[in-house]
């Protein structure tokens, strides 16, 4: 009998501690849990701390480093779209100056089968020029440019050759005060004398002591007429752009503006007369 008591006490008291056990462990557990969380809040509060300014800067280095990519590809774009259009603009130079050559070169000038020679000439540009109504080209006496040579291109009548050395000549421009031209209107073939009024824009020429009757209009066209052998024949002038009537002397003014464009001169042919 008192083994029985004994043996149910001692259950008794193993069952005891087992749940004893079992609420501490389980206390011990959940506290353990709380001080995890607690743990894990703090560090995740330091990483944040830590990473927020490391992002910043990458954020701004990768922003950074993707405009410095586009900037490159940009100027590399840029020097390949330029250097393309450097060649286009030379190619298309090159192709209106060939066009320009053949048309001057091929000219079918009507003279009066007192020319020489024709020869090809090129402007030589000045940077600063002294004179505006006269311009140097090329050609010279080794390339047999006589004086009084006539200049022209493919679109008019240009001047003529007043000085002439071993490698380069001058020109004086139609348009120069001291240069007068015949020329005939091309509508009813009347002859008047143009003289240049200066070569600086606007450049007009001018034909004075007009007689009244003689029937000229704005648009007209003028053409150059033979005179003493020294001039071709029928090649374009200008157009008439002004008319002024001066009735005291029964007469009119004209004023007439070139063919040429003076400043787009590049290359001309010369014509040597015998």
């Amino acid at each position: 009998m008192f083994k029985k008591k004994s043996t149910v006490k001692f259950k008794i008291i193993i069952i005891s501690i087992i749940i004893i056990l079992c609420i501490l462990i389980n206390k011990y557990v959940y506290n353990t849990n709380i001080i995890k969380q607690l743990i894990k809040k703090k560090i995740n509060f330091v990483y944040v701390l830590v990473n927020t300014p490391y992002c910043i800067f990458k954020n701004i280095n990768d922003k950074f480093s993707s405009s410095q990519n586009i900037k490159k590809q940009n100027n590399y774009l840029y020097r390949k779209l330029l250097l393309q259009s450097i060649n286009l603009f030379t190619l298309t130079t090159e192709k209106y100056n060939l066009e320009q050559i053949n048309s001057i070169t091929n000219l079918n000038i009507n003279v009066n089968n007192n020319i020489n020679k024709k020869i090809f000439g090129e402007r030589i540009p000045i940077l600063l020029p002294l004179y505006y109504d006269k311009i140097f080209i090329n050609k010279g006496t080794t390339d047999y440019v006589s004086l009084g040579a006539i200049a022209l291109n493919e679109i008019g009548f240009i001047g003529q050759i007043i000085t002439t050395k071993k490698h380069n000549s001058e020109i004086l421009l139609l348009c120069s005060t001291n240069s007068s031209i015949s020329v005939r209107l091309k509508n009813n073939n009347v002859k008047l004398i143009l003289n240049g009024t200066g070569c600086k824009y606007p450049i007009t020429l001018k034909s004075t002591y007009i007689p009244e009757n003689v029937n000229i209009k704005i648009g007209d066209i003028l053409l150059t007429s033979e005179l003493n052998n020294h001039y071709i024949i029928n090649y374009p002038i200008g157009s008439v752009i002004k008319i002024i009537n001066n009735k005291k002397l029964h007469a009119n003014i004209i004023y007439v503006k070139p063919l040429v464009n003076i400043e787009q001169i590049k290359y001309l042919l010369l014509i040597n007369f015998k």
